[in-house]
């Protein structure tokens, strides 16, 4: 269970890295 919280959290990040990259 907490590898699946660790691994939201890791896609997240790259979700909001990507945002902040496009804008």
């Amino acid at each position: 269970i907490y590898s699946l919280i660790i691994n939201v959290k890791k896609i997240t990040k790259k979700c909001l890295q990507g945002i902040f990259f496009v804008v």
